[in-house]
């Protein structure tokens, strides 16, 4: 079974896109996969593939799901066109993406696109499919505000998916920030202190003491925290506008 999606989008996007650029079609086929918005029971097989996808074993899947929960039921997110997941034949959801509004000032406008694929399908692209998704919704919710103002589209790449910033450096997008994300299990430390020196930020906790062995502290540290490096790309489109700048006259004096 093939599943067809139509986007009209731009086939080579720059990190600057104008108005008449948005109207190649692109046709992209999914193999024995298809796409489709979320539904509400689908919460607990989308978490699992968020913490699969970010290598996340200290979340739990109640939490995972919890704030899955929070983000699809914001007053803000619409489910039904504000994602997306890929699923099999067999109803498995082995993608997903989703684009949420970071902020809005006067000047731009900041929205973010989530994309997570199951190892086992990626390459295959999904990532582009989702990520050209996800542009035309943003595109869509931002009509108004591009001729105005500038739009910026980012998505936050772990530094272990090369893949994935191939794909989105492809697609247009440009290096913006990196950023250090670190989870701590909060159940096996104690007195978390930040500290920082000569442009040195130092987090120190302790580790509980309630282990049985320095073996058994071996085998629990890669439980206790992780920390991941992610790289933020970004796009943008529509109109810079420039601040206004008020004309001040000064009396002529005669020489």
């Amino acid at each position: 079974m093939y599943s067809y999606i139509l986007a009209c989008l731009c086939l080579h996007p720059t990190s600057s896109i104008a108005d008449d650029e948005w109207s190649t079609v692109v046709i992209i086929r999914l193999h024995q996969l298809s796409a489709r918005a979320p539904r509400l029971q689908d919460i607990s097989e989308v978490a699992s593939l968020l913490s699969l996808y970010e290598g996340d074993a200290l979340t739990s899947e109640k939490q995972g799901e919890a704030e899955l929960r929070n983000i699809w039921q914001d007053s803000s997110f619409q489910l039904m066109h504000d994602a997306w997941v890929i699923v099999t034949r067999q109803g498995q959801v082995v993608g997903y993406a989703d684009v949420q509004q970071k902020c809005s000032e006067p000047l731009e406008v900041i929205y973010t696109l989530a994309v997570a694929i199951h190892p086992d399908y990626q390459g295959r692209g999904i990532e582009t499919l989702l990520i050209r998704l996800g542009e035309d919704r943003i595109r869509q919710l931002t009509r108004e505000h591009a001729v105005r103002c500038q739009v910026s589209i980012q998505i936050a790449v772990s530094s272990s998916n090369e893949l994935l910033s191939e794909i989105v450096q492809h697609e247009g997008y440009g290096l913006q920030q990196q950023f250090l994300r670190m989870h701590l299990a909060l159940e096996h430390v104690a007195a978390p202190s930040l500290s920082a020196n000569d442009g040195l930020l130092t987090l120190q906790v302790v580790l509980n003491a309630d282990e049985q062995s320095l073996t058994a502290r071996k085998s629990r540290i890669q439980d206790t925290y992780k920390a991941l490096k992610y790289s933020v790309y970004a796009k943008k489109f529509g109109r810079i506008r420039q601040p206004e700048v008020t004309a001040v006259l000064l009396p002529c004096v005669a020489g």
